[in-house]
Formats: C-alpha cells, sequence, structure tokens
C-alpha cells in the first residue's frame, strides 16, 4: 500500500459551472477492466486505460471513466498491477 492510498476517499466530479454532478468513492469501484495493456510498454503501461468499471453495482460512464483515468493516474496504475499481477 502506497502512502497517498490513505488520503484516497472520495472525490468530486464537477461541471463546468463548479457544480457537483456526482461523488465517487474510490474504494467503492469493482468490476475494473482495462484494455490498451502493452507488455512491450512494461512497467509504465502508458497506454493502457479503463474501459469500465461499475460503482455500488451500477456500470460508471464514460465521463466518470475519463475523469477516473484523468484525476487518478496512480490510483489506476495500482489497479492495473492488481489486475496483471
Amino acid at each position: 500500500m502506497r502512502g497517498y492510498d490513505i488520503y484516497i476517499y472520495e472525490y468530486s466530479l464537477l461541471n463546468r459551472k463548479g457544480d457537483k454532478m456526482i461523488e465517487l468513492d474510490l474504494s467503492k469501484i469493482e468490476d475494473i477492466e482495462f484494455d490498451g495493456i502493452d507488455t512491450n510498454d512494461y512497467p509504465d503501461f502508458c497506454d493502457a486505460f479503463i474501459t469500465s468499471a461499475t460503482y455500488n453495482g451500477r456500470d460508471l460512464t464514460e465521463e466518470e471513466l475519463e475523469w477516473i483515468g484523468d484525476d487518478n493516474s496512480d490510483w489506476v496504475y495500482d489497479k492495473l498491477m492488481e489486475h496483471l499481477y
């Protein structure tokens, strides 16, 4: 477990006006599927990305998946390592 894991509890996805649209607790994201995994790019896997996941039993939207990938790259990398190994 990395030190930042202690601080990853809840993030807010905001729309362009700054209004809160949805809150995502990263610890509740499950059933994560990846694509773009290129073993020649080990150990970076910079082209890998989440294609689908669930949150409290519902599928995440494309916008939510994009937000997770863009704003939580260390978390995504850790989940990718769990997925691969």
